[in-house]
């Protein structure tokens, strides 16, 4: 039974293009939603941590290198059951294997689970 789920979760994730380059660049301009959504155990509850960016494209390359390069700017919100946050993202990658980014966050504790901020 497995090795049928494996092979049916295999099969309908091959035909999945989504944001693939497909030997051409990205746009000139995108919007990109990255999100972890994670189960924590101990203190016991989900934890939702995400990205929505506007990137803007550097330059135009046909050199697989260079071809990703962006600067970008966004939310960080982010919740759980102790905490609740919101923040300003920031990011630039000038090249596919050199990127950098910066966060400025508020967070606010809501006292729960014996949590709180010391």
């Amino acid at each position: 039974m497995a090795r049928l789920g494996f092979a049916l979760a295999l099969g309908l994730s091959l035909g999945a293009q989504g944001q693939t380059l497909n030997d051409q660049g990205p746009p000139k301009h995108r919007v990109v939603h990255k999100n972890t959504l994670a189960a924590r155990l101990n203190p016991l509850g989900l934890v939702y941590d995400g990205r929505f960016v506007y990137r803007l494209r550097l330059y135009q390359s046909e050199s697989k290198v260079f071809r990703d390069n962006f600067l970008g700017l966004g939310l960080a919100p982010g919740a759980a059951p102790a905490f609740g946050k919101i923040g300003l993202y920031a990011e630039a990658q000038p090249m596919n294997i050199l990127g950098f980014w910066a966060i400025y966050e508020y967070m606010q504790y809501f006292r729960t689970l014996d949590l709180l901020q010391s």
